[in-house]
């Protein structure tokens, strides 16, 4: 049975023929019978192939960045970096030159422009680092002193605080209004300031040759002012406004056979002689003439009348005792008391009246 001829195929399709193929038309292909066919159509001897083991090795050459020309107006163009031209090893150098000058730029911001960069960071972002001094220590408050329970604790009355200061007190120098001075002069510790050491300042006493003594009340601050001394003896009359007189004042004594006779001297403050005037009425008919004696018991008051001291016009008034008056007058700037109508015309002597 002759070979089957026919290549089936799909369903409804028809069959594909293969074609009869004539041993002769069949020859062997070898390396030799190709030569020779290489041979007659004009060709040469085949060459054995042998391979280039060296490998191909290329060169990056990286862009070089755009720069301005350095004539921007002449028209020849600078050939870009990278691009081949008709310049033999030209393009070569000058890809390896653009080569070395990134990397040498590359170079410089690695060393040179970043550590400057970071180092300043780091300036501005680091906190400071904590102080080494040691840390002072808060003052304490002191430690109050045990309490003995069986002490009395009550707390006493103040009428200051700690935060008030206590001011210093003012320096009065004395210095005696009499032209003439006294026979004799006497400071008196007026310490304390009462009525009562006023009245141990003049003693009672006598003397067949009269004595003038001026009397210089201290204080540890320095002499005694005016002002002061008139609130104790007549606080309801020359001693109720305190700037009548000025603080400085001469007081004296005279004495006599009849007994020692206190006496001031004081001087008037600018504007305010009227205001003394009236305040010399308030005396007149108040009760404090008597104080003014001092140690002294005066007696009884009688009536004010007219008088003198040497040229100026006054006023006195005589008390029960032998030798004591009441005398005053204003002389000037100043205004003259004496106890004793004899010590009295003696003061304006001394005073040049």
């Amino acid at each position: 049975m002759p070979p089957n001829r026919e290549l089936g195929t799909g369903e409804g399709e028809s069959p594909l023929t293969i074609p009869d193929i004539k041993p002769e038309n069949l020859a062997a292909r070898t390396m030799s019978s190709d030569a020779s066919s290489i041979q007659a159509q004009g060709g040469g001897q085949p060459v054995s192939y042998t391979p280039n083991l060296q490998p191909k090795v290329e060169v990056f050459v990286p862009p070089q960045a755009e720069t301005s020309p350095i004539n921007p107006g002449s028209p020849a163009e600078i050939p870009s970096v990278g691009v081949e031209t008709t310049g033999g090893k030209k393009p070569i150098i000058l890809g390896l030159a653009s080569f070395v000058i990134v990397i040498a730029l590359g170079a410089i911001g690695w060393f040179v422009v970043y550590p400057n960069f970071v180092s300043n960071t780091e300036v501005v972002t680091e906190e400071a680092p904590a102080s080494t001094l040691p840390t002072p220590e808060e003052p304490q408050p002191p430690t109050p002193p045990a309490v003995d329970p069986t002490e009395d604790i009550t707390p006493t009355a103040s009428t200051t605080t700690p935060e008030e200061e206590t001011p210093a007190p003012k320096t009065l120098i004395h210095s005696s209004f009499l032209k003439t001075p006294a026979d004799a002069i006497t400071e008196l510790n007026f310490v304390p300031a009462t009525l009562e050491n006023y009245k141990t300042a003049f003693p009672g006493g006598t003397a067949e040759v009269t004595l003038l003594k001026e009397v210089v009340f201290k204080i540890p601050s320095g002499a005694y002012p005016s002002a002061e001394l008139l609130a104790l003896i007549a606080p309801k009359s020359l001693g109720s406004d305190k700037t009548l007189f000025a603080e400085d004042f001469t007081a004296f004594s005279h004495t006599d056979k009849n007994g020692v006779w206190p006496g001031l001297i004081l001087k008037i403050s600018d504007g305010k002689k009227v205001a003394v005037e009236e305040a010399l009425k308030t005396l007149e008919t108040s009760e404090e003439a008597s104080a003014f004696f001092g140690g002294t018991t005066p007696g009884a008051a009688t009536t004010w009348k007219n008088g003198k001291i040497g040229t100026y016009t006054g006023r006195y008034m005589t008390f029960g005792t032998t030798g004591a008056s009441l005398n005053y007058a204003i002389t000037g700037d100043y205004l003259v008391i004496s106890t004793s109508y004899a010590g009295a015309q003696e003061i304006a002597k001394r005073l040049g009246l």
